[in-house]
């Protein structure tokens, strides 16, 4: 029997979020080997990049070696507002 109102079951979105978290880590890792991949956000503050994570955007800086993530946003918010 379903759990919600959309029809689906706890674990169904317990599926659903650990695969989030996967693809997510997967994006950092890659981010991590990869720093410049994303687009270059100066226009908002000097070093910042983005990049397009499925219905999200992630604003990251990097510090030496390592990546910062900054703010995670959903894609469809105004960016000059939340940043």
């Amino acid at each position: 029997m379903p759990d919600d109102r959309f029809g689906s079951t706890n674990s169904e979105h317990l599926t659903a979020a650990s695969s989030f978290v996967d693809q997510f880590e997967q994006v950092c890792q890659l981010l991590t080997l990869h720093p410049e991949m994303g687009k270059s956000r100066h226009e908002l503050q000097d070093g910042i990049r983005s990049l397009l994570f499925q219905r999200y955007v992630v604003f990251y800086r990097t510090r030496g070696n390592c990546v910062e993530i900054m703010r995670i946003i959903r894609a469809a918010r105004e960016v000059d507002a939340v940043v």
